[in-house]
């Protein structure tokens, strides 16, 4: 008869002594998580206060990048902790709560980035319909239920597998993970492996599909639609693919070393392929979002460099008044519609083709460029021919005569803007 019991901890069997070089890891490990934090933070806070990127799809990096600070949190404290430790133990309890939130780290990740796959499919193939299939009751709906399922069905994992009678308490690997306790089982195991194979098929399988399918009709509409399209398709879908392959990646590695015998793999290879979705994943989506996509790159630059900095108004603009709108004529009923356009001063000249002096204006010269100019249409006796240059034609020059200007520009050379 095997011997089993509750047992009350657990020791990691992955952990070897490596002299003062544990003072490296430890420093190298705590600067690698404050990138992490900081760079995961800086993007929540730019999406959080700008009004502009309160869209769905900015919405769902946002809770994508509070996860992997949620997943990092759970692993790096604890792996400094034990880097500085002589004995590599763990409590049974937890244990348990730490794999319920590596797992739950893992599942929200997976969905959230199949989430956004879907986002996608709907801006490249759905465009003029993307605001009323997307609506923000819809994506309030989704990023709950990519956070509520986890937390259930990784509870009910658990629960299964936190009663099971142990035959030992030696775990393989650096963090406590569910299938290296199941495999210290000496009871019965079948209802552990049946739901964890319902589980895998829900959740792994049919995000899959999801992911596969949106990414063939993105696929399809890319190649027969226009450039256009194709450009906005790679810059939106190129750092999701690329998250999701890493990810894709980390995941893999880690179901292999669990379910197969990697005894002849280096101790130091195991261990890095054991970490890679819960470390590289936190620190590669912040860069490969924060770097490829020029809105939240353009908005963090401001946000760091331009914080607290306090522009201060150039010479020219300070000459510019507080009101651009010019004094009404005495004659109400001489008024007519204003007009807007881009003239010259020195190509300002009355009906009689005499050029007008403006040194009784002084303020027409001391006014900055590309000033704004409200010009009101009053009585023939105070009307000019506005001549733009040979290009605009008679019929142009014809169309603008009879207006009264009052001019806002910086010099005789001046452009202006008249509206």
């Amino acid at each position: 008869m095997i011997n089993s019991t509750q047992v009350s901890y657990f020791t990691f069997g992955a952990y070897f002594d490596i002299g003062l070089f544990k003072y490296l890891f430890f420093l190298i490990i705590i600067c690698f998580y404050a990138v992490i934090i900081c760079a995961n933070l800086l993007l929540i806070v730019v999406i959080c206060i700008n009004r502009s990127l309160h869209e769905p799809m900015y919405l769902f990096l946002c809770s994508l990048f509070v996860n992997e600070l949620f997943g990092s949190t759970v692993l790096f404290p604890f792996l400094l902790v034990q880097i500085l430790s002589d004995i590599h133990t763990i409590s049974a309890p937890f244990c348990f709560l730490q794999i319920y939130c590596v797992y739950n780290y893992a599942n929200i990740q997976f969905i959230n980035l199949s989430i956004m796959s879907y986002d996608r499919y709907l801006a490249i193939c759905y465009p003029l319909q993307y605001n009323t299939r997307m609506t923000s009751n819809k994506v309030t709906v989704l990023i709950a239920l990519t956070w509520f399922y986890p937390f259930v069905g990784d509870a009910v994992l658990i629960s299964l597998s936190a009663p099971l009678q142990l035959c030992g308490n030696i775990i393989n690997k650096v963090y406590c993970d569910n299938y290296s306790i199941v495999k210290l089982a000496c009871s019965d195991t079948r209802v552990n492996n049946i739901y964890g194979l319902i589980n895998t098929c829900l959740v792994i399988l049919g995000l899959l599909i999801l992911i596969l399918y949106t990414y063939m009709m993105i696929f399809k509409v890319c190649y027969s639609g226009s450039k256009q399209t194709r450009q906005k398709a790679v810059s939106t879908c190129t750092p999701h693919l690329a998250s999701l392959i890493n990810f894709s990646f980390g995941c893999f590695f880690e179901i292999v070393q669990s379910r197969f015998d990697m005894s002849s793999v280096p101790m130091m290879l195991r261990i890095f392929l054991s970490l890679y979705f819960l470390t590289c994943q936190p620190i590669f989506n912040p860069l490969m979002y924060g770097l490829q996509m020029s809105k939240i790159r353009s908005l963090c630059k401001s946000l760091i460099f331009d914080s607290g900095i306090v522009r201060q108004p150039r010479d020219s603009e300070a000459a510019l008044p507080n009101s651009l709108e010019p004094p009404l004529p005495s004659n109400p009923e001489a008024l007519q519609p204003s007009l807007v356009i881009d003239v010259r001063l020195d190509q300002l000249v009355p009906e009689s083709g005499v050029p007008v002096d403006v040194s009784h204006a002084p303020h027409l010269l001391s006014a900055p460029a590309s000033s704004v100019l409200t010009v009101a249409r009053p009585t023939p006796a105070s009307s000019f021919l506005l001549q733009r240059g040979s290009t605009f034609g008679g019929g142009i020059i014809a169309g603008l005569q009879r207006v009264f200007a009052v001019l806002l520009g910086h010099d005789r050379g001046s452009a202006f803007a008249i509206s």
